[in-house]
């Protein structure tokens, strides 16, 4: 996972505006959940974290990340906000 973060990292930024595929609720955990770890990566490696450090960080934050993307998600469902 870490490897296709960090090459994702240094592609050329995705539109996320050009998406327009429905997605489903796992689909769109999935999406939030990589956006954050690029966004994540970028910053870390340029604090100067080794690889190893970047992995050891990423093992640690996803559960919480997960719980906090899941619950933002219900929220925005229950205010009609996503469908």
């Amino acid at each position: 996972m870490l490897y296709e973060v960090k090459n994702r990292a240094k592609a050329s930024s995705l539109s996320y505006r050009k998406v327009v595929k429905k997605m489903n609720e796992q689909e769109v955990l999935v999406f939030m959940l990589d956006s954050i770890k690029k966004d994540n990566y970028e910053m870390a490696a340029k604090s100067g974290m080794t690889d190893d450090q970047i992995k050891d960080f990423f093992d640690q934050s996803e559960p919480s990340l997960t719980y906090m993307i899941k619950n933002l998600y219900d929220r925005m469902k229950q205010q009609g906000i996503i469908s």
